[in-house]
C-alpha cells in the first residue's frame, strides 16, 4: 500500500512540475504574440502607417481586454493553487515562506498589474 501511494505521490509532483513548465512556456508565447502585435498594429490594414496615438489607443484596448482575461482566470489560479495545497504537506517554514512571498505580491484588487508583472514589463 506504502509503495502506491509513493508512486501516486511522486506522479502528481511530476505532474505539477510539468504544469509549471508549460506556464512558463505559454508566459513567453504571450510575450512573443504581444511583440508582433504591436509591430502589427503600427500598420494600418490598408498599408499606411498609423501615429503612435493610434497604435496606443489600440494597444490600450487589447491591454484592457487582457486584464478581464486575466482577472477572470485569477479565482481558477486560486483553486488549484489550493487544491495543489491540500494534496502536498509543507513543512511549517516553507508555508510561513510562501505567505511572505504572498504578502509581497499581492496586487491591487482594482486590477492594477505592477510594470513587472505586465506583459508589456517583458520588453
Amino acid at each position: 500500500m506504502g509503495v502506491k501511494l509513493d508512486q501516486i505521490l511522486k506522479l502528481q509532483r511530476q505532474q505539477i512540475e510539468l504544469t509549471t513548465e508549460l506556464i512558463k512556456r505559454v508566459e513567453k508565447l504571450i510575450a512573443v504574440n504581444l511583440s508582433t502585435q504591436l509591430l502589427t498594429e503600427c500598420i494600418a490594414p490598408d498599408g499606411n502607417p498609423r501615429t503612435a496615438d493610434q497604435v496606443a489607443e489600440l494597444v490600450t484596448e487589447s491591454f484592457c481586454g487582457a486584464l478581464c482575461i486575466s482577472n477572470e482566470l485569477n479565482p481558477h489560479q486560486k483553486g488549484f493553487d489550493y487544491q495543489v495545497s491540500e494534496f502536498f504537506i509543507e513543512n511549517e517554514e516553507e508555508q510561513e515562506d510562501e505567505y511572505e512571498e504572498e504578502e509581497d505580491d499581492d496586487d491591487d484588487d482594482r486590477g492594477f498589474i505592477p510594470p513587472d508583472k505586465s506583459p508589456m514589463g517583458k520588453f
